[in-house]
């Protein structure tokens, strides 16, 4: 007999450590979603920081939901049943708000799925007073919102950690779902859809916008946190079914600064920003104190100042998820010990083509390093590429496969995965 949803639920709720849970009696419920998968939602640390942070706060719960697996959204269909949150199986439409993550754009239709599952309106026009306010935030919240606008209640336009007792409070404040949201666009990022009306021209771009409520901000700017020393996002909630197993993540660094012509986190997370190492210790000390691995997570972790000292003399197993190709990286493979796995990502296959997209490394970068890792106690190197890159040629495409022939070439030891993307021109990048 196939288990239930709940049941599969209860069974993961128990291979974890760190789950919160929380008598809802005179709280604000807030349930978190990420539109994908478990496994995917909590290899997420943005998401399962924002779990962490939010119910480390006394007047909040914080349940979370998940896009379920194709069985059990057929079975959920069929019996035309409700999709219910993951610690305590409430329905989705008790809770004050829910709160979409959104990371990436191929998300966007399961977040209606979700919507649809949980037996919500889709369109926010639709929704009433008695129903949860829905709210984007997120990476694509702030690349670009308009896609789901229109299901949208509120877009939270960048970094919430500075604005999350504002945001908390706006959520909270009793009347009716206008007045809601009145309160809430007076909060620093939030974006309140209907407030707006867009005009677009025949090609689909945005001419005009008009302010519906005059007391709307003219410009939503972006939030970000100007010193990440005075906050910490880390995920204290582990589990054995995610891509970082068991694993206490702790983001060392935010921003890049490389800024490759493709690639948006160099463009909208500026300036690059990064923590002390003496912040980072203590919580490298509190993952040691519970027998955890610890991984730091940062876009280009090889140009963390004080790297090599975080990882030296600590009776700690670290794992990085991503390595630069270059020199910088030689110290950083010789201190991790009997990791999973490694990336690195070359993106292209030649070098003129990695000259196009402002990816500042040679092929002798990218070999050496893998080299490296190959030859160290890791044993899974995976290699980043993509296709469809502006200018590329079958050459190109071609020098991918050459280059990878070269890489296996230099040991025998560990596996080494591909994975090839599709390139996607982004907001706010010079490829947009």
């Amino acid at each position: 007999m196939r288990k239930s949803l709940i049941q599969k639920n209860r069974e993961l709720l128990e291979s974890e450590k760190g789950a919160v849970f929380k008598d809802p009696g005179g709280r604000l419920g807030i349930c978190l979603v990420y539109p994908n998968t478990y496994h995917v939602g909590m290899s997420n640390l943005g998401f399962t920081g924002l779990y962490t942070l939010l119910n480390s706060m006394d007047g909040v719960v914080c349940e979370r939901v998940f896009l379920p697996e194709k069985n059990d959204i057929d079975r959920i269909e069929r019996t035309r049943s409700r999709l219910v949150s993951f610690e305590s199986g409430r329905p989705l439409n008790s809770f004050d708000a829910i709160a979409f993550s959104v990371s990436f754009e191929n998300d966007y239709p399961n977040v209606l799925k979700i919507l649809g599952l949980a037996k919500i309106g889709y369109y926010s026009r639709d929704r009433g007073d008695r129903d949860p306010l829905i709210i984007m935030g997120g990476p694509c919240a702030f690349i670009n919102p308009e896609p789901l606008a229109d299901f949208m209640d509120v877009v939270f336009i960048g970094e919430a950690e500075n604005e999350i007792d504002d945001l908390v409070r706006g959520l909270g404040s009793d009347g009716h779902k206008t007045g809601r949201l009145k309160s809430l666009s007076g909060v620093n990022g939030c974006y309140i859809p209907s407030f707006y009306e867009p005009t677009y021209s025949e090609e689909g771009k945005i001419i005009k916008v008009e302010k519906i409520y005059p007391e709307a901000p003219g410009v939503i700017k972006r939030v970000y946190v100007n010193d990440l020393n005075k906050t910490i996002l880390t995920s204290r909630l582990s589990t054995p079914h995610t891509e970082f197993k068991d694993m206490y993540l702790i983001e060392a660094m935010r921003g890049c600064p490389f800024s490759c012509r493709f690639c948006v986190a160099g463009h909208v997370y500026d300036p690059p920003r990064q923590r002390k190492p003496e912040v980072l210790t203590e919580e490298i000390e509190n993952a040691r104190e519970k027998g955890l691995k610890v991984g730091l997570i940062a876009p280009s972790l090889t140009e963390y100042r004080g790297i090599t000292g975080l990882l030296d003399g600590k009776d700690v197993h670290f794992s990085i998820t991503s390595l630069r190709a270059s020199k910088r990286s030689a110290e950083i493979v010789k201190m991790l010990k009997n990791g999973r796995s490694v990336s690195i990502a070359p993106e292209a296959g030649s070098q003129r083509l990695r000259d196009v997209i402002k990816k500042k490394i040679s092929e002798d970068d990218i070999l050496e390093t893998s080299e490296l890792i190959l030859k160290s106690n890791i044993k899974n190197l995976k290699l980043y590429f993509m296709a469809g890159l502006p200018t590329e040629t079958q050459e190109d495409i071609d020098a991918i496969i050459e280059l990878v022939k070269k890489i296996r070439s230099l040991s025998k030891k560990g596996t080494i995965s591909l994975t090839l993307s599709i390139f996607v021109p982004k907001p706010f990048t010079p490829f947009q």
